[in-house]
């Protein structure tokens, strides 16, 4: 037995009107899309794809810091090794004076004149240790606001900085030291 169902026009009419609804929605969706060039506007309309979306951005933000601080701290390294180069050459040229004075065939004027270079080379080997970039120390550690080095005339080079290692991070689980 076949049994045969009426269906009533009001029934039609609520399955138009629910189409019709349908139809509007989607049509209101692709018009928003449209105007705000996004496919997704609301947490709704994709929750799986605005996850992975907050991910990228993050990400990308992550990947955006990480190269300002390689640029940012660039500028620290190149004044480091310039620094280090600096002093490396007084200590080559203090060698050389030192030896020449200790071999004891240089006069007592030339000894003299050694004296006065080697001060002048402690003194610029001071100035470059001293070195500043954006107001910041290279050579104190984490205290890079404080003068690292000081000369007493009567002891010697006093050292006020600190003996941590000042890290910028470069990668998720990378970081590099700068001091």
């Amino acid at each position: 037995a076949l049994m045969v169902q009426r269906v009533t026009n009001q029934a039609m009419q609520a399955t138009a009107l629910q189409n019709i609804f349908r139809i509007t929605e989607g049509l209101s969706k692709a018009n928003e899309r449209i105007a705000t060039g996004k496919r997704i506007n609301n947490l709704s309309d994709d929750p799986t794809a605005l996850r992975d979306s907050l991910t990228l951005k993050n990400s990308i933000t992550q990947v955006t810091q990480f190269r300002r601080n390689i640029d940012n701290n660039t500028v620290f390294l190149q004044n480091a090794d310039t620094a280090l180069n600096s002093i490396g050459l007084g200590l080559i040229r203090a060698r050389e004076l030192s030896l020449g004075a200790l071999s004891g065939t240089d006069s007592a004027e030339s000894r003299q004149f050694a004296a006065i270079e080697l001060r002048n080379i402690i003194e610029q080997a001071l100035q470059s240790a001293n070195s500043k970039v954006k107001n910041n120390y290279l050579f104190s550690g984490t205290e890079t606001r404080t003068e690292p080095f000081f000369l007493f005339f009567t002891s010697g080079v006093a050292y006020f900085g600190n003996y941590e290692r000042f890290e910028i991070q470069i990668a998720i689980y990378s970081s590099v030291p700068l001091t």
